[in-house]
């Protein structure tokens, strides 16, 4: 009988920036068994302080195995889990993610964006997963799992943040650019949307 023992985990960098919102900030995943694991993300709004804005929601995907997911803390109660459903969370023009974190009812919007993480300041959430086979994941397994469609008119991505309550009335969406989505090569590429 062999016993699976959990390999320790290095965070994973991610970063974006768009035409007027920007992060920073690390993906850790650590298997504490086959069937149950924790996600941690900690971002940082670095969205430049003349315009405001607050990071109000984020969007991954599932690299598989991943059968329930639970947001444990995030900065303030008005955080929620967003999915988990196949494809189920609508991000785009970036396409269709399964799950994620949102101050409001969703991705796109709702609810105050001041209820979100402010310029300059910065935020940890934590995810508890089960499922099978969560031993095989790692931090670079959810930055190599990309969107899918519809809605991907500017491109698959692997996690894309969302902004919003800047002074002037825009909004935006910033995928990861820290790795080039998909291929592990950190070139980067990705270009944020305003919305």
């Amino acid at each position: 009988m062999t016993l699976a023992v959990p390999a320790a985990s290095e965070a994973a960098s991610i970063s974006g920036a768009g035409p007027l919102g920007s992060f920073t900030g690390t993906l850790t995943y650590n298997a504490s068994s086959d069937t149950q694991a924790t996600l941690n993300v900690s971002l940082s709004n670095t969205s430049p302080t003349a315009n405001g804005g607050y990071l109000t929601a984020f969007v991954l995907n599932n690299p598989g195995g991943i059968t329930g997911v639970a947001l444990t803390s995030a900065p303030n109660n008005f955080w929620s889990v967003l999915g988990l459903t196949n494809n189920g969370v609508n991000a785009a023009p970036y396409g269709q993610f399964d799950f994620g974190a949102s101050t409001g009812n969703g991705f796109e919007g709702g609810g105050q964006p001041s209820r979100g993480i402010a310029t300059g300041a910065s935020g940890s959430f934590a995810f508890s997963l089960t499922g099978s086979g969560l031993l095989s994941l790692s931090d670079t397994t959810f930055l190599t799992t990309l969107s899918s469609g519809p809605g991907i008119g500017q491109g698959a991505e692997d996690f894309v943040a969302r902004f919003r309550g800047f002074e002037n009335g825009g909004s935006d969406k910033v995928p990861n650019s820290a790795m080039e989505a998909g291929s592990g090569t950190g070139d980067g590429g990705g270009v944020g949307v305003c919305v």
